[in-house]
């Protein structure tokens, strides 16, 4: 029997709230916990999968409420149906509701993707600052990101212009920085204008330290987006990229790369589909969710690990290590080389799925 074909004997969903252990700062928004909606999939051989999505006012139009409105939708008359009757209902709903059927999708996928924890891939993830701090806070932030063995830092943007190009020439000139190389994200915070300032400040830097430049405008605004993938700086689109039609748009405009997250790509299947299509068309491919508890990266684990090189370093598949305490038993955790890794075999993911399962019975 197929995966498709197989029926689904139990299905849970819920939600939940995970403290952080700081705040979390974001061009639009400072986080102080993750309000996760979760969705367990039990198969009739007694497979499990776990999805999540975590809504972000500002990322996208979904809210906590219309997610869990349409998740129970999706999953009302879901137990005893075959598995490809409810993911042609998650595809149909995809559209309107991308971070509530990817969270769906996820729960069918993930136990056809067990087994590659067993490859114990170690992936570089970045460590969050944010461009407004004082250089001395920065300063102070990149001894303790340096001692803890990181190699990248992501740069949260968009706040304040002349603060972000202080904290830019500092990083990207600066010999105390030199280790690292950076990634810098405005999160959809800048008007053109300021876009377009910000990407000469990060030109005129020079600077091999540079990875990218993400989202620096609404992820509406294509116009826009076409003139700064024109202004010599690596622009990387995440809140623009949904399907396969975002993906060659990117491509036409000369984006640098495009940013995949199973929050919004449908599932395991279709992210690693959609990222093949993306490498087809010279883009680079950057993954993973700094907005996501340790459920969520585990399915975002599970993809780096079945990608075979597919995507960029650094990886953002890190909102597990800014929770107080995890979902589930701890499974994840970053390394002393600033990695992520899985800590458990397939068969103790099984299980402490499982006890997931039977703890929200």
């Amino acid at each position: 029997m197929t995966s498709a074909a197989r029926r689904l004997r139990r299905i849970r969903w819920g939600v939940s709230e995970s403290p952080l252990i700081k705040p979390y700062d974001l061009s639009f928004a400072q986080l102080t916990s993750y309000e996760a909606v979760w969705v367990i999939a039990e198969d009739d051989e007694r497979r499990i999968g776990l999805g999540e999505a975590v809504p972000l006012p500002g990322y996208n139009w979904e809210t906590l409420e219309t997610i869990r409105v349409a998740v129970g939708k999706l999953l009302a008359a879901a137990e005893g149906e075959t598995q490809a009757q409810l993911a042609g209902r998650c595809r149909a709903a995809w559209r309107d509701h991308p971070f509530a059927a990817s969270a769906v999708m996820t729960a069918l996928d993930m136990p056809l993707f067990l087994d590659h924890a067993e490859k114990r891939v170690a992936f570089p993830i970045s460590a969050p600052v944010a461009g407004e701090w004082p250089i001395e806070k920065l300063r102070h932030a990149l001894t303790e990101d340096r001692a803890r063995g990181f190699e990248f830092i992501k740069v949260k943007v968009g706040r304040e212009l002349r603060r972000d190009v202080a904290a830019a020439r500092y990083l990207l000139t600066d010999p105390e920085a030199a280790r690292f190389g950076f990634v810098f994200d405005a999160n959809q915070g800048y008007s053109l204008e300021d876009a377009l300032a910000f990407s000469r400040a990060l030109r005129r830097s020079e600077s091999d330290r540079l990875q990218w430049f993400e989202q620096p405008l609404d992820r509406r605004d294509w116009q826009g987006l076409a003139k700064l993938c024109r202004s010599g700086v690596p622009i990387v689109l995440d809140e623009s990229i949904y399907d396969s039609a975002d993906v060659r748009r990117a491509a036409e405009l000369g984006a640098f790369g495009v940013k995949l997250k199973l929050v919004k790509n449908l599932g395991l299947v279709e992210t690693l589909s959609l990222a093949r299509q993306a490498r087809e068309r010279g883009l680079t491919v950057v993954f993973g969710n700094g907005v996501a508890t340790d459920a969520g990266n585990l399915g975002e684990y599970l993809t780096l690990a079945a990608a075979d090189g597919m995507f960029a370093v650094p990886s953002e598949c890190s909102g597990f290590a800014k929770l107080r305490r995890p979902l589930l038993a701890p499974v994840l955790e970053i390394d002393g080389r600033g990695r992520v890794i899985c800590t458990a075999t397939a068969e103790e993911l099984a299980t402490r799925l499982a006890a997931f399962a039977a703890g929200v019975a």
